[in-house]
């Protein structure tokens, strides 16, 4: 690996000793890792059904490392499996699971939180922070690039994600609209990737010292905004995944002096290596540095962590945690009404004539007063016809959560939390849980209800009946690749009409029975070539 020289200049200069075996772990291969996803199984049972070695990651109790080339000797590969499809697990480097961990206790705390993840696609912090949250409280996940927030909410769609939007937009824009809203924020920004060469050897063809310090400018430019949507008293993640000063330790100083009213909390479980604050004062890619830190500065960035590949199993990654505090001359009755103002369950409904962007355009979005006929007629014919009206609530309930409400966006029928903010006028990719399409007086589901389903849902939901049982891998892979399915490959074939189909009782996606055989209603932009 051809290492560029003033990056490597700058590493012998902050590791001296240490630099010698920081360059050779670049030269080893990188770890591969995988998370089990906890909104749709624990970790005893995901390990009891996988197919994979896998060994536990320190800092990550659902996450996992996986020996690539051994499972692809083997013919297996985790991101082209049919339990991977089913949103069992997520495919995340390592050293990224420890942002979404950091929130967990914060979680632990908090009846409702709202949560904003500010940079969100891929998806795997989202994702994460979704399991954490468990279903309660609310979370946005944001991403500013339209191809990768399609990205992430097909990812988040895979999870089983149903409580929370995936919005289109720039910081600035979303600060404007939730002042002072959110419990707690991640921000996982845009950096210089240094920590990355690894695994992505593009990103060293990109690097330059102008690049870093470009990086750190905008990463402040980010933050500013974050903090303006930061709730009194809530909790901001700071992660890179670079080893440069000017975006880590330089940032964390910035923060402090601009921020007042921001305590730094200590982010290290003990795992990881500590900021180190004389990086910033001895001006190593940092611009314009104040070398008169104080004491209580330097206190303050040693709370921070760096992941280094040379020490750990994983590739390199920084994490800050800020604690926004309420000064005295701070309103607090302003921050709380704002806070209520722009979330649907304390606020007026969006006014008339609004418009959804982005994903819907062209539709304005609309809160339903009660269900639509088409929704219910297919809800009590799936979930039960004794006390059908019942039945189908309470489906929705154990899916979702107690209080959803309907919205529509064109044709297509959402359910949300009441802590669902105001959309109008967002450009929102998803939103709450996509129930199905309503057309010609006709209600056909969506593949993220199937996917929102589990085990557990299928077992209290008493929807054996209404499930298609895969009872082989190669069926699911034949269903995955858009193949009809004869009765011969499920057991037992179930009733006429719309079925889950299931692979290890995991949801995979929608069949429609007739006649003795399925029609395979799985996307056909997913389907395996």
């Amino acid at each position: 690996m051809n290492l560029p020289s003033q990056f490597l200049q700058r590493m012998e200069a902050m590791l001296t000793t240490d630099s010698a075996a920081f360059v050779e772990s670049f030269h080893r291969e990188r770890y591969s890792g995988l998370r089990a996803n906890l909104l749709k199984t624990s970790v005893e049972n995901f390990q009891q059904i996988q197919p994979f070695s896998l060994e536990p990651i320190p800092w990550c109790e659902s996450g996992f490392y996986y020996d690539a080339p051994k499972e692809l000797e083997q013919g297996l590969r985790p991101g082209k499996h049919p339990l991977h499809e089913a949103g069992l697990y997520y495919i995340q480097e390592p050293s990224a699971m420890v942002v979404a961990e950091v929130a967990k206790g914060i979680f632990s705390s908090m009846e409702a939180p709202r949560v904003l993840d500010l940079c969100g696609a891929p998806g795997g912090k989202s994702s994460q922070l979704a399991s954490l949250l468990g279903g309660k409280g609310f979370l946005v996940s944001n991403e500013i690039v339209p191809g990768r927030a399609k990205i992430l909410s097909q990812n988040m769609e895979r999870m089983g994600w149903t409580n929370g939007v995936v919005v289109n937009h720039t910081p600035d824009e979303l600060s404007a609209r939730f002042p002072g809203c959110f419990d707690v924020i991640v921000v996982d920004a845009p950096c210089s990737g240094e920590g990355m060469f690894r695994k992505d050897e593009d990103t060293i063809d990109q690097w330059s010292p102008e690049n870093v310090i470009m990086c750190g400018e905008r990463q402040k430019d980010i933050l500013e905004e974050a903090v303006a949507m930061l709730a009194p008293g809530g909790t901001l993640i700071y992660s890179t995944c670079t080893f440069a000063p000017a975006e880590d330790e330089a940032i964390v100083l910035w923060m402090m002096r601009t921020y007042p009213e921001l305590e730094v909390l200590e982010a290290n479980p003990g795992l990881f290596g500590p900021g180190h604050p004389e990086w910033v004062s001895s001006a190593l890619g940092c611009e314009d540095p104040d070398p008169a830190i104080t004491k209580e500065e330097e206190e303050a960035i040693r709370k921070s962590a760096r992941l280094w590949p040379q020490d750990i199993k994983g590739e390199g990654h920084f994490l800050a945690v800020f604690r926004k505090t309420m000064e005295p001359d701070m309103d607090e009755e302003w921050y709380e009404d704002e806070r209520e103002r722009t979330w649907i369950g304390g606020a007026k409904p969006p006014k008339k004539g609004k418009k959804m962007k982005g994903a819907h355009k062209g539709y304005g979005n609309q809160i339903l007063k009660k269900a639509p006929p088409e929704w219910k007629e297919f809800a009590e014919g799936f979930f039960g016809e004794q006390e059908a009206d019942v039945a189908w609530r309470g489906a929705l309930d154990r899916i979702c959560g107690e209080g959803q409400q309907f919205l529509m966006f064109g044709e297509q029928l959402y359910a949300v939390h009441r802590d669902c903010p105001d959309l109008s006028g967002l450009t929102v990719m998803r939103a709450g849980l996509h129930l199905g399409t309503i057309k010609k007086e006709r209600f056909e589901p969506s593949h993220a209800l199937a996917l929102a389903l589990t085990t557990a849902m299928i077992e209290d939901l008493q929807l054996g009946s209404r499930c298609v049982g895969l009872r082989s891998e190669e069926m699911a892979t034949r269903y995955l690749k858009g193949e009809a399915l004869m009765e011969s490959a499920v057991a037992p074939l179930p009733q006429d009409g719309w079925n889950v189909v299931t692979y290890k009782g995991y949801p995979l996606g929608w069949g429609k029975i007739s006649g003795g055989s399925v029609k395979n209603h799985y996307p056909k932009g997913l389907r395996w070539v």
